[in-house]
């Protein structure tokens, strides 16, 4: 999915490193085995020898006839393996990093876009008296007979005078900014799948990370979360207005046909043309709402879960990068003490 995405955005923005980071996953994998390979060996000379030394030992071999010529393994020799291992995956998080750091900055980027077409499309929609903004309203408090109590009803009110006024403008503009609107959900659900395949990515690669390297040889305390920061406050609310600007949109026309006359309202169309049909907003996927999930749940008792991971020596990846499509996570549902017990007894 990620290359397919990649090759159909044309925009130059930028995706994690897939390829490069599980490369680097699968040296480091290499090495530990080789490492865990020369520590077995060095046991069995420790054993086979009754216990003495053999770190470093350049005595002669007293193997049996056959037996595999292979020296032990020296103190030196592990000592420099672990440290190797633990250099290749201080390179992998060096490349999570800079891809965060660039996704993060692009994500930001067009955040800035989708405000500026959203508070366009606001001003149109004012423009078209289908939104009245607050100084308009209080203007419009300050010339009736009566102050309403509901302010909703007197827009309401206001909008369908304008549309039984003209209604041949009103469709104008209501097509108008239909089309506009699709133009927006298109650029709007472009960025929600942008965010999705990168959170996706990540969540898998540090999942495998997990599972495959050991805690003594990791770089960085697990659970690392630096992925979730790339679902913003910002790309939520942005995609709860667009939202509500279709539903204002789709009301308008309902109320339209309500407040016209028929017979004008047949008129209208016929000149404009039919009602161009609204794109739907595909917002975010279940990658960001699971994010969004794990977010909230860490806002409430996330320091002694966080705390309690990094202490375990076993792999827990489907507590810490869980697959989207549980309503929580595991870890979640359970007591606080539960989880404790859980991970402690590891």
């Amino acid at each position: 999915k990620l290359a397919l995405q990649v090759i159909d955005d044309q925009s130059g923005a930028p995706y994690l490193s897939h390829k490069p980071m599980k490369e680097a996953i699968n040296r480091t994998v290499r090495e530990l085995r080789l490492y865990q390979a020369r520590v077995q060996s060095a046991d069995q000379s420790w054993q086979e020898g009754g216990g003495g030394a053999w770190a470093g030992s350049s005595a002669p071999s007293s193997a049996a006839p056959g037996a595999s010529s292979e020296q032990p393994a020296s103190t030196a020799e592990l000592y420099e393996l672990e440290a190797r291992i633990s250099s290749l995956d201080q390179q992998l998080f060096a490349l999570v990093d800079e891809d965060l750091a660039r996704i993060h900055k692009h994500v930001r980027y067009s955040e800035a876009m989708l405000q500026t077409h959203i508070a366009d499309l606001q001003g149109r929609l004012i423009s078209a008296g289908l939104l009245i903004d607050e100084p308009h309203l209080k203007r419009l408090e300050a010339v009736v007979m009566s102050k309403p109590d509901d302010k909703t009803f007197l827009c309401r009110q206001l909008i369908e005078l304008r549309m039984r006024s003209d209604p041949a403008s009103s469709v104008r503009d209501q097509m108008e900014l239909a089309h506009e609107y699709n133009t927006l959900v298109e650029v709007a659900s472009s960025h929600a799948q942008y965010l999705e395949i990168n959170v996706a990515g990540f969540r898998k690669l540090l999942k495998r990370h997990e599972k495959q390297i050991p805690q003594r040889f990791r770089s960085r305390p697990d659970p690392c979360l630096g992925f979730h920061r790339l679902v913003t406050h910002t790309s939520r609310m942005m995609l709860d207005l667009i939202r509500q600007i279709g539903n204002v949109l789709a009301d308008a026309r309902q109320r339209f046909q309500q407040a016209v006359p028929p017979e004008e309202a047949a008129a209208a169309l016929r000149t404009a043309g039919r009602w161009p049909e609204l794109s739907e907003l595909k917002g975010l996927g279940p990658e960001c709402e699971m994010v969004i999930t794990i977010k909230r749940q860490l806002k409430d008792h996330g320091a002694q879960l966080i705390q309690a991971v990094s202490q375990s020596s076993g792999p827990c990846s489907g507590f810490l990068y869980p697959k989207p499509g549980a309503n929580a996570p595991p870890i979640m549902q359970m007591s606080t003490t539960d989880k404790m017990d859980m991970y402690l007894s590891q």
